[in-house]
Order: C-alpha cells, then structure tokens, then sequence
C-alpha cells in the first residue's frame, strides 16, 4: 500500500510540473527581414518585461542581456485573437509589426529558456543570433491604443532622432489629407521655429483605417486628429493644426 502511494505522489508530481501549454508568453517586437518570422521580447535588465527607450550613447553591450526568440510562422501555424478565440492571418494579426503586442507562443517541439548576452545591441535594434523555434499555434492579443503609442516611438520617432512627432490622422483622400501632402513644407516650417539643435520636430500623415485597428478611444475618433509624441509616449492631443502650434509656442 505504501508503494502505491509513494508511486500515485510521483505521478501527480510528475503532472503538475509538466511544460506550460504555451511555453513562450512575452510581446511581440514585429518581423525585421523575413515575413513569416518575428520576436518575442520576454525580458531584459535594463527594463524588466517592459521595452524601454535606449540611446546608442548610453547603451552597455557587455552589461546588456536580455529574453527573446526569433518565433517561425509556418503554412500549419494557427494564429489566434486571444479575447475570441478567432483565427487570424499573420498579415493581419499585427504580429509583423513592432507594436509591443501581448502574444503566447505554443512551439514545435522541445523549448529551452536562455537568456543572451554580449550583444551587439539593444533588442529593438539588434536580433542576430537569438534562438528560433517553430509555432504551432500563437495567441495574439487585440490592438489596443497603447500598441499605437508604442508603434510611433519605436517605428516613427526613432527616424527623427530626438524631439517629437505630429502626427496628422485623417482619412485617405480627404481634405485634411490632401492638404498636408500639397503643403507638407509648410507644416513643416510652422514649427521648425520651435526645435532646437538636435530636438526638432517631425510632421507625418497616418491613415485612419490604420489607426482605427488600434481601438482608439472616443475622444480620439474623429478626423482629422493630431497627435503629438514624445520619446516618452503620447504628450498631447489636437483636433485643430492652431492647437498644434500653441502648444509648441508654450512648450518650446
């Protein structure tokens, strides 16, 4: 009788501490060169599970380690919205691009943790050489308007060095949209007056149908719609171009 139990205690031992289903729970950092694959961020020591903002000039590659894996979406691979449980196409899962998506990877095969270091760069700048594994299935989360924020530091902003960006929402071939593109110069030059040296400001159109996917909240749904970034995430927001350039009057 003994035995038994000792052997019914190993068994319930052996289940309780099998692999989790999905083995790989992170965000989402969107392909870099290849379509079907992209990069789970799960950690780093510079910012935890959170993704941060990191200049070259400050960077410690020898000191730097960091989570993540290269995941390969296959012809089998099942994509799904995690809230319904709907399948859903790479392309329009978002997973290809870098917007810090919450997403859970169930892999082909055997899974190791590893953690890297001695890098050549921050994650978000540099992904050579991390572990790849093959998807069996991925849970993607809905875009939500933090993902959007995190698309145009990270995507936008970085091209502008530091600073800020505008950026001009309003559908395609409207008049706000069309105004801008005749006139991009001169939008530009409006609040060239208020950067500086290095920190200047950035203009650029974003399309509402795009903009829309990331579930913007109500007060932020009409068109046309400025949004203005900092480094830091969304500072402010216009529903006039006026609104725009007084707050750079007050703020430079």
């Amino acid at each position: 009788m003994r035995v038994c139990v000792i052997l019914l205690f190993f068994l319930l031992a052996g289940c309780g501490g099998g692999n989790e289903e999905y083995k790989i729970s992170g965000k989402s950092i969107g392909a870099e060169e290849t379509e079907n694959l992209f990069t789970v961020f799960i950690e780093d020591n510079l910012g935890g599970n959170e993704l941060t903002s990191v200049r070259n000039s400050t960077f410690d590659a020898e000191a730097y380690e960091v989570e993540a894996y290269n995941v390969l979406v296959s012809e089998d691979t099942v994509i799904k919205v995690k809230e319904t449980g709907e399948e859903t196409a790479f392309r329009e899962s978002g997973l290809g691009i870098n917007v810090g998506q919450s997403v859970e990877v169930q892999v082909e095969g055997d899974f190791t943790p590893e953690k890297q270091g001695d890098r050549d760069g921050y994650i978000m700048r540099d992904r050579s050489f991390l572990p790849v594994y093959e998807a069996e299935e991925v849970l993607v989360a809905e875009l939500e308007f933090e993902n959007l924020h995190h698309y145009v530091v990270n995507n936008l902003l970085s091209s502008f060095g530091e600073g800020n960006l505008v950026l001009i929402v309003s559908e395609e071939g409207s008049e706000a949209w069309n105004d801008f593109r005749a006139q991009r110069e001169h939008y530009h030059q409006e609040l060239s007056a208020y950067g500086s040296g290095r920190k200047w400001i950035g203009v650029q159109e974003f399309p509402a149908s795009s903009y829309e996917s990331f579930n913007p909240p109500q007060e932020y749904d009409t068109y046309p719609v400025y949004l203005i970034y900092s480094g830091l995430g969304l500072v402010e927001m216009e529903t006039e171009w006026d609104g725009v350039v007084e707050y750079f009057r007050e703020n430079s």
